[in-house]
């Protein structure tokens, strides 16, 4: 019996080990807590996110979790401009990354404030799937975010086809 408690808290101590691994370094749970990615990612759902290390490359269309320094709050958001992009955003909802307009099929709610931004080295220019309704690059004081307050990046929803024509 002794040996059976000494097993079962040995199976214990490594699955919560590997847990507390798991969430710390590679994937945890983030909640969706607006509707400024709808369509997308809907309020209240929750989402896998993958952790950023230092050596991860993030690609214009990345759905990203970061700390919003502005909001002071955990928020999810596209990103549409990459360190060094040029970008301008028409009234109509286009959206122009260095001369070209940026492929969106996700955006069914195009809205917001037109612009012209220039996205510095080793930060992002992002916005939410529901422009009409999104609270983000455009809005803020601070355009961008740096790199480092990236947290991670959500697979659910991505969009590898977010080309530039």
């Amino acid at each position: 019996m002794r040996e059976l408690l000494i097993q079962t808290g040995k199976v214990l101590f490594i699955a919560v080990a590997a847990t507390y691994m798991i969430r710390r370094f590679v994937l945890y749970v983030t909640l969706v807590s607006s509707n400024s990615m709808i369509p997308t990612l809907a309020p209240n759902k929750r989402v896998l996110t993958y952790r950023i290390h230092g050596f991860n490359k993030i690609h214009r269309g990345d759905i990203i979790v970061f700390h919003s320094q502005e909001i002071g709050k955990t928020l999810i958001k596209r990103v549409i401009g990459l360190p060094g992009d040029s970008i301008k955003m028409h009234k109509s909802g286009d959206v122009i990354v260095n001369g070209k307009k940026l492929d969106e099929p996700y955006v069914k709610y195009p809205g917001g404030p037109a612009g012209n931004y220039q996205v510095p080295l080793d930060e992002y220019f992002v916005l939410g799937d529901n422009r009409a309704q999104s609270n983000d690059s455009r809005h803020w004081k601070n355009k961008t975010i740096l790199r480092k307050y990236i947290l991670g990046i959500t697979k659910q929803g991505s969009a590898k086809f977010n080309k530039v024509k």
